[in-house]
């Protein structure tokens, strides 16, 4: 079973720990494409649980059977909660978000699908500048609505 996980700052001791990272990053990539030695996870391990000291920082970790199989650290969370709940839109936060969608497409992500409604907050416009197309949770689930209603089962949205 694929559990995904989302903690914030307050549910640190549940984070998953350096170790953990350690042993996925080394997992994913001994092998081609990557073919990194040993040395590039620990690295790699070192820079999380530094990242991990930083208060404004969340997490959000995919395990399948008990195992550790994605994960994340992010500040989005702590962006919308200060300042997409209260109407706030900063460059900084701007930067944030591209940065975030930069890191995905560098990854290969074919799009970006703001989960959160109050991303919107920051405007389509600010988020991503074309790196990938965005996805807006609120129309794709307003539109999946309006077709259940009609009995269609697809719907395809526009860009």
């Amino acid at each position: 079973m694929l559990v995904i996980e989302f903690l914030s700052a307050d549910d640190r001791e549940r984070m998953r720990s350096e170790s953990e990272v350690r042993e996925l990053y080394r997992a994913a990539s001994a092998e081609p494409p990557l073919s990194e030695p040993a040395s590039v996870a620990e690295l790699f391990a070192r820079l999380y649980a530094l990242a991990l000291s930083n208060e404004e920082l969340s997490t959000a970790a995919a395990s399948e059977n008990g195992v550790l199989a994605a994960f994340i650290v992010t500040r989005i969370n702590t962006l919308i909660d200060d300042e997409a709940f209260r109407g706030i839109q900063t460059d900084a936060s701007r930067a944030l978000l591209q940065r975030t969608v930069d890191w995905f497409a560098s990854r290969g992500a074919d799009a970006v699908i703001l989960g959160c409604t109050d991303l919107l907050l920051f405007g389509l416009e600010s988020i991503g500048h074309g790196v990938l197309p965005i996805i807006d949770s609120t129309a794709a689930h307003a539109a999946a609505a309006a077709a259940r209603s009609y009995g269609v089962r697809a719907v395809q949205l526009q860009r």
